[in-house]
């Protein structure tokens, strides 16, 4: 009897490590997907445009990618980016200030969906 509860118990961690890799895996293509569409939403719609070279800097990047802890980073990368970003008497005929907040927080609501989903996937 012993045997059949330790090989059940070994059996069940076995399956809670796949389980676990599964999650981390899943989880990460959906930060990795939700950050894409973000920042591609944020270049298309948001992002100020003159010459077109602010947008053209906007990217998502993997920041962290560890056992425990997966970030992505959604940036632009000019001198005057951030200033574009923060400064609202800006005058702007195409896009707008606030350009990777807006969509960033526009889409919050489908992260946690999307998480979400992950889990129902794999559980």
């Amino acid at each position: 009897e012993f045997r059949r509860v330790l090989f059940r118990s070994a059996h069940c961690v076995a399956n809670l490590a796949i389980i676990k890799k599964r999650l981390n895996a899943e989880s990460k293509k959906a930060v990795k997907t939700w950050g894409k569409g973000t920042i591609e939403l944020s270049k298309n719609r948001y992002c100020p445009r003159d010459t077109g070279r602010l947008a053209s800097t906007g990217k998502m990047e993997i920041s962290k990618n560890t056992q425990t802890e997966f970030f992505v980073r959604l940036s632009y990368n000019t001198p005057y980016a951030n200033r574009q970003h923060e400064t609202p008497w800006y005058h702007h005929p195409v896009g707008q200030w606030k350009y990777l907040s807006t969509p960033f927080n526009y889409r919050a609501a489908l992260f946690t969906n999307m998480v979400e989903a992950v889990w129902r996937k794999v559980l």
